[in-house]
C-alpha cells in the first residue's frame, strides 16, 4: 500500500509495511511506561520542588534531561500545582530560547515529571567577563525575544538573572527557570498567590514592595535592565542581605561613563515608576536591536577611520621628510650669495625638489584622510570618532588660516568645524581670550574695526588698572595708558599679558614701544619676506620721523672734517649736493633748478657708517644711547603686534604714502611732514613712503637670530662691510607695490650712497 504526501516544495511516496502493529512493537513505539521507556542516568541536581537527572529515551533514541517532584511533596497539591505550572508553561513557549519539553507524565509511583533537552554551557554572568559588549547585548536581547513571546501569552518569569540565563553550543542564548512564572488559564495559574518571589538583587520595585496587583511585563523589563546595568558595570546590582529593603525603597544609579545610547535604554528600563519603563520584552528587545544596529554600523565605521588614520600617519611622516629636506637644503644655499655658482646652488635645488614632492604627497595624504573620515560617516552618520578627527583636520586649517590672515579661507574651514565639533572646540569657537594689564591707573580699552579701509581705534571701556585676565573676544586692540597707545592681541583661547612701565622725559619726537610678543614676516606680498614669525622685544623709544637736512646739518657742522659724512652729489638733481658753505657753517642748499630743497627733507645720499655715526653723535650731546633701530624693531614700530602687513591695516591706498603711484609727475623726497596718513599705530610716520631706512643689523637671508624668541644678537652696530650688508627697511618715493610692504627686506652694501635711502632713531629702555 501507498500513500502519496505532498508540500510545496517536493512530492514523495511513502511506503507503509504490511504489518505496522508489529513494526511498531519492534521498534518500541508501543505505549509504554516511564520506568520502560527512560533508562535512569546520573543525578544532575535537587532543587526546592524537584530532582533532575539524566535519562535515555529508549523510543527516539537519545538523552534527555527528566525533572520529577520529590517523594516527600507527592501529597502537597500546591507543589503538584507549581510543578505542573512550570512544565506547561515551559511547554507553551516553543521558542530556541527556552528548552523544549518533549513529554509530560506521571511515574508509577504518582510522581509527575516531564522530560526536555539537555543543554549544556555557561551561565550568562560568566560570559559576561570574557565577552565584548556588543556579543553580551546581543545575549541580552535574545533574552528579551524569550519575554517578548512570553508577555504577548500573559506569561510574567519573575526570575530573571544571569544565572537563569545559559548560553548554550552554537551561540544559543537559553533563558531557564520558568518554576515562578505567572501565567493565565488555559496555559497556567498563579502558583504563588499572594506571594513576594523573585531574587531580591534583581526585584522591581512593586515586586520588593510586595504590590502584586501592579506586577507585569514591565517588571522582566526591569530585571532585563538589571542584568544590562550589571553588564555595564561589572557587578550586581545589588548585594547583601539589605537588597530586598533597597529594592523597595532605593533607585539604581546607573554609571557615568559608558555608551550614551546604551545607558540611556538601560535607564528607560529601570524607572522606577512603572508606567515610565519600557513596558514589555518586544519594546526592550527592539531598543536592544536598534543598539546593536548601530554598534554594527559604529564598528563598520570605525574600520574606515582607522583607514583614515593610516592616511594621517602617513601625512605626518611626509611632513617630517619636507621639513628634514628643506633643512639641508637651507644648510647649503643660505651661506651661498645671488652671485654664487649655480653649480654650488644644485644640491640644495636637488632637496628643494624632493622636499616639494614630499609636500605635494603630505596634502594628497590629507585629503585622502579627509575623504575617509567622510567616507565614515556615510556608514554610521553620528560617529563621533570620525566627527572629531575632522574637527581636529578643520581647525588646524582654520588656525592656519586665520595666522596668515586668509578671511574667506577661515571662514570656510569654521564653517566646516562647526559641523563636525561635538562639543570638544566649543571654546575654540567661542573666539574669546583674556587680557591681564599690569598698570596702576585709568585704562582705555578700544578695539580695531575696518573703516574706509583702514583699522580704526573705537573706545569700549575704561578699566581701571591692573587688569586681571579680562575675558575679550579676539581681536586687536589698543590699550591708552597715561596718554600712550599700547597694542595688545588677544587670539582664541589666548592670555595676553601686558607690563605698562611708561618712560619718563619722552620728547614730541619720541614714540615709544612696550616690551612684548609680536608677529613679523608672514606677508606673501612682501618682498623677500621672512616666514611668520613670533619673537619678543624689550620696549624702546623711536623716533617720529627720519632725520633731516636741518638736523644732520647740525651734527656736520660739529666735525673738523665734515666731507667724510657729508652726502654724496645727488645725480637727479644735476650733481648738486645738499649742503653748501664751509665746515662749521654748511646750510641746507637754498635752491635747485629739479627739485626745491627744504631743510626738513629727510637726509639721504649717506652711507650706513654715516648714520650709525650721527647716532653716536646724538647719543654724546644728548645723554641718552640713540642708535639705529634694529630690523625688527623697525617692523614692529611699523606693523604693531596683530601682524597686520601695513601701518594702517591690509589696503594699500598710493595717497596715503609718498609712493611711485602717488602722484601723476615724477616721484621725489618730500618733507618729513607731507603724508600724516603715513602712520603706525604707535605715531611713527614715513614707514611706507619717501624714504627707506637704515638698520642696526646686518642682513641675513634666513633673518636675524632667535633665542626662544628673543635676539641673540647685541643691540650694537653690526659689522657691515663688503660682505655683510646692512639692512634697509621701509619704502621710497620711487617705489611701489612690493617694495614698500614693511615686511619687505632689503640688503645695501654699507658704502654705498642711494639718494632714498635716509635713517631714523631708536634707543633701548
Amino acid at each position: 500500500m501507498a500513500e502519496t504526501v505532498e508540500t510545496q516544495a517536493t512530492c514523495w511516496t511513502l511506503e507503509l509495511e504490511a504489518d505496522a502493529q508489529q513494526v511498531r512493537q519492534e521498534k518500541g513505539l508501543s505505549e509504554t511506561s516511564p520506568k520502560a521507556r527512560y533508562e535512569l542516568g546520573a543525578l544532575m541536581g535537587r532543587g526546592g520542588m524537584g530532582e533532575v537527572r539524566r535519562v535515555r529515551d529508549h523510543v527516539l533514541q537519545r538523552d534527555l534531561v527528566r525533572k520529577t517532584l520529590r517523594w516527600e511533596l507527592l501529597e502537597d497539591a500546591r507543589a503538584m500545582s507549581r510543578f505542573t505550572n512550570e512544565a506547561r508553561i515551559t511547554a507553551h513557549l516553543q521558542h530556541p530560547g527556552v528548552v523544549p519539553v518533549y513529554d509530560i507524565g506521571v511515574m508509577e509511583d504518582g510522581r509527575p515529571y516531564y522530560t526536555m533537552q539537555e543543554v549544556r554551557g555557561p551561565l550568562l554572568g560568566e560570559a559576561f567577563d570574557k565577552w565584548p559588549l556588543q556579543r553580551a547585548v546581543e545575549a541580552i536581547r535574545r533574552v528579551a525575544d524569550v519575554l517578548a513571546l512570553a508577555h504577548s501569552n500573559a506569561i510574567i518569569h519573575r526570575d530573571l538573572k544571569p544565572e537563569n540565563v545559559m548560553v548554550g553550543q552554537f551561540g544559543a542564548v537559553i533563558l531557564l527557570d520558568w518554576g515562578i512564572a505567572r501565567a493565565e488559564a488555559p496555559i497556567g495559574v498563579e502558583a504563588f498567590p499572594g506571594a513576594r518571589v523573585g531574587t531580591a538583587p534583581y526585584m522591581s520595585p512593586e515586586m520588593a514592595q510586595g504590590k502584586l496587583d501592579q506586577v507585569g511585563p514591565w517588571s522582566d523589563v526591569w530585571q532585563l535592565g538589571c542584568m544590562l546595568l550589571e553588564l555595564l558595570q561589572g557587578e550586581a546590582p545589588r548585594r547583601g542581605s539589605a537588597a530586598l529593603h533597597q529594592a523597595a525603597r532605593e533607585p539604581l544609579t546607573l554609571p557615568e561613563r559608558g555608551d550614551a545610547r546604551l545607558l540611556e535604554i538601560c535607564a528607560q528600563m529601570l524607572q522606577w515608576d512603572p508606567q515610565e519603563r519600557i513596558q514589555d520584552g518586544a519594546a526592550a528587545a527592539q531598543a536592544l536591536a536598534d543598539w546593536l544596529e548601530g554598534a554594527d554600523r559604529r564598528e563598520r565605521g570605525l574600520a574606515v577611520v582607522e583607514d583614515a588614520w593610516i592616511h594621517g600617519r602617513r601625512a605626518q611622516d611626509w611632513s617630517k621628510r619636507a621639513h628634514s629636506l628643506r633643512v639641508e637644503a637651507e644648510a647649503i644655499l643660505l651661506p651661498l650669495k645671488p652671485f654664487s655658482p649655480a653649480k654650488d646652488k644644485a644640491p640644495g635645488w636637488v632637496l628643494e625638489d624632493q622636499a616639494r614632492d614630499c609636500e605635494v604627497q603630505l596634502a594628497l595624504e590629507l585629503d585622502h584622510q579627509e575623504q575617509t573620515l567622510q567616507a565614515a560617516l556615510r556608514v554610521e552618520p553620528e560617529l563621533p570618532e570620525a566627527h572629531r578627527a575632522l574637527a581636529v583636520l578643520y581647525r588646524d586649517r582654520h588656525g592656519q588660516a586665520e595666522r596668515e590672515g586668509d578671511l574667506v579661507e577661515a571662514g570656510r574651514w569654521e564653517q566646516r568645524l562647526r559641523m563636525h565639533d561635538r562639543g570638544e572646540n566649543a571654546q575654540y569657537l567661542a573666539g574669546e581670550g583674556r587680557l591681564s594689564v599690569d598698570f596702576e591707573g585709568r585704562i582705555e580699552l578700544a578695539r580695531f574695526v575696518r573703516r574706509g579701509r583702514r583699522l580704526v581705534a573705537v573706545t569700549l571701556a575704561q578699566l581701571q588698572g591692573p587688569v586681571r585676565e579680562h575675558v575679550l573676544p579676539k581681536g586687536s586692540y589698543v590699550l591708552r595708558c597715561a596718554g600712550r597707545p599700547i597694542p595688545v592681541l588677544v587670539g582664541r583661547q589666548s592670555h595676553w599679558e601686558q607690563r605698562v612701565r611708561v618712560p619718563e622725559g619722552l620728547g614730541p619726537e619720541d614714540c615709544w614701544v612696550p616690551e612684548g610678543p609680536f608677529g613679523f614676516g608672514g606677508d606673501a606680498h612682501a618682498a623677500d619676506a621672512l616666514p611668520a614669525t613670533q619673537a619678543w622685544l624689550s620696549g624702546f623709544v623711536i623716533r617720529r620721523h627720519p632725520v633731516t637736512l636741518a638736523e644732520y646739518g647740525v651734527f656736520l657742522n660739529t666735525l673738523e672734517s665734515p666731507e667724510a659724512h657729508r652726502p654724496a652729489p645727488f645725480e637727479n638733481r644735476g650733481g648738486m649736493r645738499a649742503f653748501e658753505g664751509p665746515p662749521g657753517s654748511l646750510t641746507v642748499s637754498p635752491h635747485c633748478e629739479t627739485f626745491p630743497w627744504s631743510p626738513m627733507l629727510p637726509v639721504t645720499n649717506i652711507r650706513w657708517t654715516d648714520a650709525v655715526a650721527y647716532a653716536a653723535w646724538f647719543a654724546e650731546i644728548s645723554g641718552q644711547d640713540w642708535r639705529l633701530p634694529h630690523s625688527l624693531e623697525w617692523e614692529k614700530a611699523a606693523r604693531g603686534v596683530d601682524g597686520r602687513p601695513l601701518p594702517w591695516g591690509d589696503f594699500l591706498e598710493p595717497t596715503w604714502a609718498c609712493t611711485i603711484d602717488s602722484v601723476q609727475s615724477r616721484p621725489k623726497v618730500i618733507p618729513i611732514d607731507s603724508y600724516p596718513l603715513d602712520l603706525s599705530l604707535y605715531g611713527v610716520r614715513g614707514l611706507v613712503g619717501n624714504v627707506r631706512d637704515f638698520c642696526l643689523d646686518v642682513y641675513r637671508k634666513d633673518g636675524p637670530e632667535l633665542d626662544g624668541g628673543r635676539l641673540k644678537e647685541a643691540l650694537l652696530p653690526g659689522a657691515a662691510d663688503a660682505a655683510h650688508w646692512a639692512n634697509v627697511r621701509g619704502g621710497a618715493a620711487a617705489s611701489g607695490g612690493s617694495m614698500v610692504r614693511p615686511a619687505t627686506r632689503l640688503g645695501l652694501n654699507p658704502e654705498n650712497r642711494v639718494p632714498k635711502v635716509g635713517f631714523r632713531l631708536a634707543r633701548s629702555l
